[in-house]
C-alpha cells in the first residue's frame, strides 16, 4: 500500500501509476485499486522491495 496526501485523490481523479517505468492498470482484476477514504493506492500483489514507483494524480478531465 502507498499512502497519498489527504484530500489529493478523489474517485473522479485520473491516477497514473508507474513501476520501474512501466504503466500499471487500475481495477480489481488488474494491478492496483484506489482507496479514496483511506488515502492510499493498494496493489493487488506484492511490489518488489527495490522497485521505483511513481504515482501521479490529476484532477478529473475538464476540471482546472
Amino acid at each position: 500500500d502507498f499512502p497519498v496526501e489527504t484530500g489529493l485523490m478523489t474517485s473522479e481523479s485520473y491516477v497514473q501509476v508507474l513501476v520501474n517505468g512501466r504503466e500499471y492498470r487500475e481495477g480489481a482484476g488488474y494491478d492496483f485499486e484506489r482507496d479514496v477514504p483511506g488515502d492510499q493506492i493498494v496493489y493487488n500483489y506484492a511490489v518488489p522491495h527495490s522497485a521505483w514507483v511513481r504515482i501521479k494524480i490529476f484532477p478529473p478531465f475538464g476540471v482546472s
